[in-house]
């Protein structure tokens, strides 16, 4: 092993900085989440809901919204664990699909505690697989809740940029055509069980999931497309950190030449 004392310090400086940056912390600063709902319910249905837990409806910064082909309303509302985000407006019949979504900016842990279809305020049923946005340790699941054996095949993405809930978010976009495919062929997923990926570490940027809910093995018959990212922001003073590791290597002092 070579000592500190005898590398050169451009050395030092990339050590350090390599040694400080990995060793910041982040936080998720939006959540961003879409996804195309199918109506199995069986009956026509006129409402959709989603019932988020840990937000406000401050939070909620955006929503899917595009009247000439989805839903025309939306109201969000305060609830006792969260936020209510209901849209309505349009006649979805049995085998039929809307669009919908939203971004908010988070406090703490989200989760989606019910999202359902209804008719004039009657529950109908609803799409089993929630959005579930990448983690903080950038690890994106997927948990089949559903009560049914299914098949998945995911798409990510991680980039410096952010996402756009309207642009990118939505099947066959230049976003969801550059992804990467990570399940080349359709994979199981057994009820009760969680598929797992690990983000490459980009530090600050956004990190994507986008999986479709098949039937069958083919993915001929999709039942739900998710899309789900955070955008993760390193802890302010990380730069400092980095910066005051990268100087303390430098402070080392370099090995001298002695003359013969």
């Amino acid at each position: 092993m070579v000592h500190p004392r005898f590398m050169p310090r451009s050395s030092l400086l990339a050590i350090g900085l390599a040694t400080a940056l990995g060793a910041q912390a982040g936080h998720i600063t939006t959540v961003d989440c879409n996804i195309d709902a199918y109506n199995l319910t069986g009956h026509t249905a006129n409402d959709f809901d989603i019932l988020l837990g840990g937000v406000a409806p401050a939070d909620i910064g955006k929503v899917f919204l595009r009247p000439e082909t989805y839903f025309p309303q939306v109201e969000v509302t305060a609830q006792t664990y969260g936020a209510l985000i209901h849209y309505s407006g349009r006649e979805v019949p049995h085998g039929g699909a809307v669009h919908i979504g939203y971004e908010i900016s988070p406090s703490g842990p989200v989760n989606t505690i019910d999202q359902y279809w209804s008719w004039n305020g009657t529950r109908l049923g609803g799409p089993a697989f929630h959005c579930a946005a990448p983690t903080i340790e950038r690890r994106g699941d997927v948990t089949n809740t559903s009560g049914a054996d299914v098949w998945i095949q995911r798409r990510v993405v991680a980039r410096p940029a952010a996402v756009d809930l309207q642009a990118d978010l939505v099947r066959l976009s230049a976003f969801w055509t550059g992804a990467l495919v990570i399940d080349g062929n359709p994979i199981a997923l057994p009820q009760g069980q969680t598929r797992s990926h690990l983000f490459d570490d980009i530090g600050h940027g956004s990190y994507t999931l986008m999986y479709d809910v098949c039937a069958d093995a083919l993915c001929q018959d999709i039942r739900q497309t998710v899309f789900s990212s955070a955008f993760v922001t390193p802890e302010p003073g990380a730069a400092w950190l980095a910066l005051a590791g990268a100087l303390a290597m430098l402070a080392v002092p370099g090995r001298r030449c002695r003359p013969r």
